[in-house]
């Protein structure tokens, strides 16, 4: 089954936001927001894992969604595209 883009943006603000409220950090997370200048990369290490699990999908353990490939920090928009597209939905 087809996971929708809409729904993996939306799993992945609901994982930073509970990592940002056990924290304890003010920032409001929507999906402009780029969780790796809020939150330490180990933290966000566990949303990947997570997402597998909440979305029934397989993320490659060798894939970190916040960064791209010249290690820019990505926002939650362009992490669930990231994603989508290697559910093969981006060809």
């Amino acid at each position: 089954m087809a996971v929708k883009l809409n729904e993996i943006e939306g799993a992945i603000k609901d994982l930073v936001n509970e990592i940002k409220e056990a924290l304890n950090i003010q920032e409001k997370i929507d999906g402009d927001v780029c969780p790796g200048e809020l939150i330490k990369s180990d933290a966000l290490m566990t949303v990947t894992g997570r997402l597998n699990d909440k979305l029934g999908i397989a993320i490659p353990l060798n894939c970190y969604p916040f960064v791209d490939k010249n290690r820019k920090q990505l926002s939650i928009k362009d992490a669930a595209k990231k994603i989508f597209n290697l559910q093969g939905n981006g060809k």
